[in-house]
Parts: structure tokens; sequence; C-alpha cells
């Protein structure tokens, strides 16, 4: 398959050619048209010349004197290159251009019509009236003298047509050669054009094809603010983008390797104590519940793996209903108020309005609030963690606060980011790999709501999200 240089150059190079040929077809008729305009004009100045010539060798008693007429059209032929025939009004010849030998006295006009035409004091135009004198055939006016009224003579005079044809071919071959350099000059300018524009598509293509073999450092340098710009632009950002992407993946792939690790460690290293009977019988239950609790950890990320690949695909099965958004708050503080209560926590739930109906998907939002509501908990070593729901600017807000170890301004900027970790020493949270906030986002967003967070260092984080209002 040819490239696209090839294609579009080709394209152009047809099109300007097309241009072109229609363009020297146009001037090549212009030029010829007024070629033999002028042309017409010189044999019918001339004609009158010699017909002035002729006029002016009458005598005032009418009488005409044909020795001074042939006299001046000795001097006349010396300046001009037309050919002529002068003859009287019954056409027997009087005079002819130099060079020229009638083989006869009177010309004969096979051409009756336009014979006729002249002799009724019309100039008339042809190409055989007078071809024969010539053995050539001549592109001619016959033109009458007039005298009272009446014919007295009458000049066929003209040029040859292999004269014309030969000026016009001089013509066409100008025409050509100017076509030959304009197609030249119009394809280096196409091509260099072609060559500027399609460079960036060029290393556009280069650089995708060293980011799909894993270089994700890879960037393109650009100038302008054009669509090409813009393109090369949108390019390195998606290059930056992926190069976080396969960060985060790395760490992601790290972190799973370290929290899967560890409980399996865990898990096999007390089943093996309780089978060499390192553990003695009656501490088997005690054991039995880290192992259980371990399981569980497992259990978790697992489930955070297995929400990973929702983050990459649109929902599915999504049910939208009206429901009361501080029933399913009640429900997760519930469900969360024995883990509080282990660290010494409260856990506060407060409501604008005794009942606040929202329209949208009750399992997600539940979802949301319980990933906030955990990661509160999980961050937060001592005071509470805060529940509200609230009416503003016509939208139902939910917000989860708490009193934790908060969030610098740069962890603000990521916390939403998928693989995500705000801490990367895993000292705080072994059970995340960094998913649960993600998810949160994906969730929100796919409602076309908005999700924001604010928080200190040292005083706590506060989520606050949207939802549309339902009907009651």
């Amino acid at each position: 398959m040819r490239s696209i240089t090839a294609k579009s150059i080709l394209s152009f190079s047809v099109v300007m050619l097309l241009i072109f040929m229609a363009f020297a077809i146009i001037v090549s008729q212009a030029l010829k048209q007024n070629y033999y305009s002028t042309k017409r004009d010189e044999i019918a100045n001339i004609a009158i010349k010699i017909s002035d010539a002729y006029l002016s060798d009458y005598f005032d008693d009418g009488q005409w004197n044909r020795e001074e007429f042939v006299n001046d059209m000795e001097v006349f032929n010396r300046y001009t290159n037309y050919h002529y025939v002068v003859t009287d009004n019954e056409l027997n010849i009087i005079t002819l251009s130099d060079g020229i030998v009638a083989p006869y006295n009177k010309i004969k006009i096979e051409e009756t019509e336009k014979l006729k035409s002249i002799m009724n004091g019309n100039v008339v135009w042809s190409v055989k009236m007078i071809s024969d004198i010539f053995n050539n055939e001549i592109y001619n006016v016959g033109y009458p003298v007039l005298l009272d009224g009446k014919v007295r003579g009458i000049i066929f005079e003209g040029v040859y047509t292999s004269d014309l044809k030969k000026k016009i071919l001089e013509l066409y071959m100008y025409v050509f050669v100017f076509l030959i350099i304009g197609l030249l000059i119009g394809y280096a300018a196409i091509y260099y054009y072609m060559y500027e524009f399609l460079l960036p598509i060029k290393k556009v293509n280069e650089a995708a094809r060293r980011i799909a073999g894993g270089n994700f450092s890879e960037r393109i340098s650009f100038t302008g603010n054009d669509e090409i710009a813009q393109l090369c632009d949108s390019f390195n950002n998606m290059a930056e983008s992926l190069s976080e992407q396969d960060k985060r993946r790395s760490e992601f792939t790290s972190n799973i390797s370290h929290d899967l690790r560890s409980p399996l460690t865990s898990i096999k290293g007390y089943a093996e104590a309780m089978t060499d009977g390192t553990i003695p019988p009656e501490r088997y239950g005690k054991y039995l519940k880290v192992i259980y609790s371990e399981a569980d950890r497992l259990n978790n990320l697992a489930n955070s793996i297995m929400d990973f690949n929702t983050l990459f695909a649109p929902y599915q099965n999504t049910i939208l209903e009206n429901f009361n958004i501080n029933t399913v708050i009640n429900q997760v503080a519930l469900a969360l108020r024995e883990r509080a209560l282990e660290k010494g926590l409260r856990l506060i739930c407060k409501y604008g309005e005794k009942k606040l109906t929202v329209y949208a998907d009750k399992e997600k939002i539940q979802r949301v609030i319980f990933n906030l509501m955990d990661n509160a908990i999980k961050f937060t070593d001592e005071g509470s963690v805060t529940v509200k729901s609230y009416i503003k600017d016509g939208l139902v807000h939910v917000s989860v606060s708490d009193t934790g170890i908060g969030l610098t301004k740069e962890e603000q900027k990521q916390v939403f980011e998928r693989l995500y970790k705000a801490d990367s020493s895993r000292g705080k949270d072994k059970n995340g790999v960094g998913l649960g906030l993600a998810i949160v986002k994906e969730i929100i967003e796919w409602h076309k709501q908005s999700i924001s967070v604010e928080s200190e260092v040292g005083k706590g984080t506060c989520f606050d999200f949207t939802l549309e209002r339902g009907n009651e």
C-alpha cells in the first residue's frame, strides 16, 4: 500500500495537471483568436492602403493610370510581407506581389457566392479564392475598390495559412513550456507543503509504534498552534497518561504481590504450625480466627481486583430509581459501626431533611457511600466520621468527613486516580490496592454528577458528591 504522502502528492499532482491543462487550452484558444483577429486587422489595413493607392491614380477625367499604380505597388512591395493580387472588375490581373508569377492573366474564382458578394461592395474572407495562383493555401480578404458606388477593381490580399499555423504552433509551444514550468513549480510546492504537513503525522506514527513497544517516555516536539500542533499536543498528553498508567500498573502489581504474599504467608505458617503440633489443639480457636481474618483480607483484595475491570467498561444492568438517600446512609453506617467502635471512633449521621429522595442506581450509590465511609474509618485513629445529606443549588449533596490524617495538596490531585495509594508505604492501608476512590469517581461521573475533596494534613478530609433529586 502506498504511503499517505505518495497518495496525497499523486492526488494533488493529478488535480494540478487537470487544472493546468484546462488553463492551457483556454489560454491557447484565447491567444489563437487574438492572433487571428490581429492578422485580420493587419490584412484589412493593407488592403485599404492598396485601395487608396489604386484610387489615387485616377485622373480628374475619370481615366485610370495603370502604369503609375504598378510603380506604386513596386515601392509598396518593399515594405510588406503580405501576398496580394490586384485585378480590375473583370478579374484581369493588374499586379501581383513580388516573387509570384501568374500562369494566366485572369483569375478564376470558384466561390461564386463570395465573388458576387464582393461585386456588391462587400468585404469577404476566404482561404480558397486565390490559392491556385500562389500554389498554396492562403488566408485572404477580397476587398472591392469602390469609386462612385461602382467596383473599379478587387484586391485579394492575405497570408499563407502555413505561416499562420506555424505562428499558432509557436504560441502553443510557449503555453506548453509555461505549463511544464508551472507543473514543476506546483509539484515542488506541493511536495514541500505535504512534507511539512505530513512530517508531524509521520513522527506521531513512529512515536506511536515506540509507545506500543513499551517506551512510554516517547514525546513529540512541535511548534505552532494549528490542528497538527494540537494533534501532537494531544498525543503527548496521551503518552503522559499512558506513562502514568504504566507506573500505576507497576505499583499495582507490586502492591498486589505484597498484599497477597502477606496473608498467604500468615495462613500457610499458622496452618503448618497447627499441622506439625507447634500450636497445641487448645489454642486452635485463637489462630483459626487469625486465619479467617487473613482469608477475609484475601477476599477483599480479590473483590478489588475484580472491580478493576469495571473501570474500563461501561456499567451494565444499571437500574435508575427513586429512593431515600438517608435510608442508604443508615444502612451503611450500621454495617460499619462495629469497625468504628473497635477504633474508638464516633460515627455521626446528619440529615438536612428527614427524607431526601434521589434518582440514581441504589446499589452503586450504596457502594460509593460504603467506600467513602470505610476509607474515612481506615485513615482516622481518633475523633469521628460524619456523614451529611443536604440540598444545595437544586441537587442533593452527600458529604463524608473525618478527623483523620488528611491529604497533602498533591495527594488531593491524584486521590481519584486508578491504582493510586496515598499511603505508598502501605503502613496505614494493608488491604487496599488503590481502586476504592477511583471506583467512587467512576460511579458518580457515570451518573453525570460530580465529586470533590477538601483536606488538610493532620486535621481530616471531606468528600462531597452530588446526586439528582428524585420524585417523592
